[in-house]
């Protein structure tokens, strides 16, 4: 895999720790310093494999390190995690333990299937028989029904189960307060599931969860809101969650969508020891093509609302992060950055530009045929793009054949014959 440079998934990383935990434990390191360096990170599997290992070899401590970090990673434990940490507290004569994990996989199986089955009332029994039986409840067993609620959209019974979760003196841990700014973003309030997650962290001596960063954090991303994407990630910073590709990709997703430029991400990522792999440098390509595409627009716009106004033989004219010189022909410069690639939005306006100029027989862009052609034929085989842009460039291909004739063989001859042909079927019927 590697040697074909596919990428390193955690899903191939756990079925080598799985075959190494049978064959020989000791290269079970390698394949985690493999993930860190790789920046993949653990699933759940994987905990419940390394925690199996540690407890084969009775290192009980070493367990319930796992189990700790595991939960500050955000990753919620599920029943084969806690069958697996019982089995190795009998195996250590540690029944108590054991007897307690028991009791939680039980309980708490049986409140999350009513949840799931749409029970509600049902999972809200079993808290109060609970509560009835025990003065006082972990915090994992409000987690369960608050869990229940979230996939329910029950906003009100949620926040009435964290205040009573608070009256009781329990400990709101980092999984409720996950289960609650959830509940808020299933509801589409975004603004107040952020604000939950800075009155979590100005009240808990535990850091929130990296995951309920990062879901509130795509949140704002989705809407190309660059503002309080940065605010977010600021924030995970100070949480001590750095060096972590995940935070970048949400981060370049809020440029992408804002269709802004990305100055310095490159360098902010290497700041922090991290390098784009093929995914992310493709993501960065794209935040770049955006800005291109977007100030193709705005040129096309100032060409066409006031021509007398721009010399086009003369314009200090930058595109995205390609530095294109001071003074630079706009037409020649416009046509190197043309086709659309992200923002084809701006179709119409770029591409009926460059037909009026041609229909208009435009000198200086009549001096740029060739570099016409091959734009045209890019745009009329674009799958992207639709019949009126194609049949916009149609026309301004027709009129080129018209001005030229027979020279405009040769350079059709250059084309892919796919291009070619899409260009001279659009010819006839323009």
């Amino acid at each position: 895999m590697r040697d074909l440079e596919f990428s390193i998934t955690v899903y191939a990383c756990n079925q080598m720790i799985t075959l190494y935990k049978k064959l020989d434990k000791k290269r079970v390191a390698n394949i985690l310093l493999l993930m860190e360096k790789e920046n993949v990170k653990p699933s759940l599997l994987t905990y419940r494999l390394l925690i199996d290992i540690k407890g084969a070899s009775n290192d009980i401590v070493g367990v319930e390190q796992l189990f700790e970090t595991m939960k500050a990673e955000g990753v919620l434990p599920d029943i084969n995690v806690l069958a697996t940490m019982a089995r190795h507290y009998i195996s250590g004569g540690l029944k108590d333990k054991a007897l307690t994990v028991l009791k939680e996989i039980e309980e708490g199986e049986l409140k999350e299937a009513w949840g799931k089955l749409g029970k509600v009332e049902n999972a809200e029994a079993i808290f109060e028989m609970m509560l009835q039986k025990w003065k006082k409840m972990s915090s994992r067993h409000y987690s369960v029904l608050l869990e229940v609620y979230v996939n329910h959209k029950l906003v009100t019974k949620g926040k009435d189960l964290v205040k009573q979760m608070g009256d009781s003196g329990c400990w709101i841990d980092p999984f409720t307060w996950d289960a609650l700014v959830r509940l808020y973003l299933a509801s589409g309030d975004v603004e107040k599931a952020d604000s939950i997650l800075h009155k979590a962290a100005q009240q808990n001596q535990a850091r929130p969860l990296f995951n309920t960063c990062m879901v509130i954090m795509e949140q704002y991303a989705k809407r190309g809101d660059i503002h309080n994407t940065e605010k977010c990630f600021l924030r995970m910073k100070q949480f001590g969650y750095t060096s972590r590709l995940k935070p970048f990709d949400i981060l370049i997703q809020a440029y992408i969508n804002a269709k802004s430029p990305a100055y310095g991400f490159l360098e902010r990522m290497k700041a922090e020891k991290l390098f784009p792999n093929k995914a992310f440098a493709a993501q960065l390509e794209k935040v770049d093509n955006a800005v291109r595409d977007n100030a193709s627009g705005a040129v096309a716009r100032m060409i066409m609302v006031h021509p007398e106004s721009i010399p086009l033989n003369q314009l200090i004219i930058v595109f995205g992060s390609v530095s294109l010189g001071c003074f630079s022909l706009v037409l020649p410069v416009f046509l190197k950055v043309l086709p659309l690639k992200e923002d084809h939005e701006e179709s119409m306006t770029v591409y009926g530009c460059i037909s009026t100029l041609v229909l208009s027989s435009n000198p200086q862009i009549l001096s740029l045929v060739p570099e016409l052609v091959n734009l045209f034929a890019q745009v009329v085989g674009s799958p992207e793009e639709t019949s009126e842009v194609k049949a916009l460039v149609g026309r301004a291909f027709s009129h080129l054949i018209s001005l030229y004739g027979q020279q405009i063989q040769p350079l059709l001859s250059n084309l892919p014959p796919m291009h070619s042909n899409a260009l001279a079927a659009f010819a006839q019927r323009s």
